[in-house]
Formats: structure tokens, C-alpha cells, sequence
């Protein structure tokens, strides 16, 4: 039998997140619906992360096929990209790893907490 690193698996899945949020802009998809999508991702990462609660949401709730259903449906004629594209796609980077960096921050300080209680 096996264990599992709290928030791996997170870290993981945030990759793929971060795949698919980085082909929608080469595709030209409009910001509003790349922001769309950093909210599910942000949905899906959130609730994940609750343990039980998370793997029940996790069955139902998918953060990548909703957003490749956007990336299909609004999926942009290329175009020249702005300034705002760029701002849009490092602000849904920035956020993503943020999210899965947070459990992991979080989960460390804990365990320095611990250790420093168990030291006394």
C-alpha cells in the first residue's frame, strides 16, 4: 500500500490547467473567456483540495473538459494579440499556482508549528 503527499496530485492536475489556459490564448480565445476559464480551474482547485468533500466534487465537476468546451465554442479567429492578453494569461498562470502553492504553504508552516510544539 502506498501514501500520498498531500497536494501533489493538485500540483499535477494545476499543469494541466495551465496547458490548456496557455493553447486557448495561442488560439485567440477572447480574455473574458480565458478569465471564464481560470474561474473553473480556480472552482476545481479549491474544492479539491477539501479532503472527502473534494474527491466527491472532483467526480463531477471537470475543470478541463468545461474549458475545452469554451475553447470550442468561443474559440477566437487569430488575431494580433494585445497588451491585456498577456496581462489576462499571467494573471490566470499567477493564480493557478497560487492556488495549489497555497495548501502546500499552508500544510509546511503546520508542520513547522508541530515541530516547534513538540521541541519545548
Amino acid at each position: 500500500m502506498g501514501f500520498a503527499v498531500p497536494a501533489v496530485g493538485d500540483a499535477v492536475s494545476a499543469l494541466s490547467h495551465v496547458t490548456l489556459l496557455y493553447y486557448a490564448f495561442r488560439a485567440g480565445v477572447p480574455a473574458v473567456v480565458i478569465a471564464r476559464m481560470v474561474l473553473n480551474v480556480a472552482i476545481d482547485e479549491l474544492w479539491g483540495s477539501i479532503p472527502i468533500v473534494g474527491d466527491l466534487f472532483d467526480a463531477g465537476f471537470r475543470a478541463n473538459r468545461k474549458n475545452l468546451d469554451l475553447i470550442e465554442t468561443r474559440g477566437g479567429v487569430r488575431r494580433g494579440t494585445r497588451f491585456v492578453d498577456y496581462l489576462v494569461i499571467g494573471g490566470a498562470i499567477a493564480l493557478v499556482v497560487g492556488i495549489v502553492l497555497l495548501p502546500l504553504l499552508l500544510i509546511a508552516a503546520l508542520g513547522g508549528a508541530i515541530l516547534h510544539w513538540l521541541g519545548r
